[in-house]
């Protein structure tokens, strides 16, 4: 809701932000199982303010190729420096293409 991107900004929605950390005990069993990946989406999950939780989930990922993101491919420096250091915890990486074609073609 707070990327330059969102063409859902005026969405009725109510706004919290989530430490990853509170859910470490069930990020850890699934990340640990081999059957299971975590994937992460909805809103932008590649904002600064995510920076934190996603060091998190990357520490707690352990390069065992176990994240899998979607995201509008919107993001910072600091977020591109997040994932370039981090990708060989990363199992795939989906930019979508949605929202207002006006958006989305650029």
């Amino acid at each position: 809701m707070n990327c330059v991107y969102c063409f859902q900004r005026y969405d009725n929605k109510d706004i919290k932000n989530i430490k990853i950390g509170e859910y470490s005990k069930i990020i850890s069993k699934h990340i640990d199982d081999k059957e299971n990946e975590i994937i992460i989406f909805g809103g932008e999950p590649f904002i600064d303010k995510n920076i934190e939780n996603l060091q998190y989930l990357f520490d707690v990922a352990n390069m065992k190729n176990k994240l899998s993101f979607f995201t509008n491919g919107c993001y910072s420096i600091k977020i591109d420096e997040l994932i370039k250091n981090n990708k060989s915890s990363i199992n795939h990486l989906t930019i979508t293409l949605d929202g207002p074609e006006r958006i989305h073609n650029n």
